[in-house]
């Protein structure tokens, strides 16, 4: 990282993030390109979520699903 960013648009952006934004729109924000600003979240322990990233479901009973279909059912 070149060049030193403050801490008080990174807060203001992380908090950002956090409540649902787009990364791209918070580095728009605080006038950072967006891979800048997901290096320092992520150095700070933040995950990004990605627009259209695939959710895994957890409350699908998997098991049940996979003997079934091996049975043919």
């Amino acid at each position: 990282m070149s060049r030193k960013i403050s801490d008080s648009p990174i807060d203001d952006a992380a908090q950002l993030v956090l409540s649902g934004s787009l990364l791209k729109d918070a580095a728009l924000k605080i006038g950072v390109h967006p891979d800048v600003l997901s290096k320092y979240l992520h150095s700070r322990g933040i995950t990004i979520i990605r627009p259209g990233g695939m959710i895994r479901r957890t409350d699908v009973p998997e098991i049940a699903i996979v003997n079934e279909y091996r049975k043919g059912i």
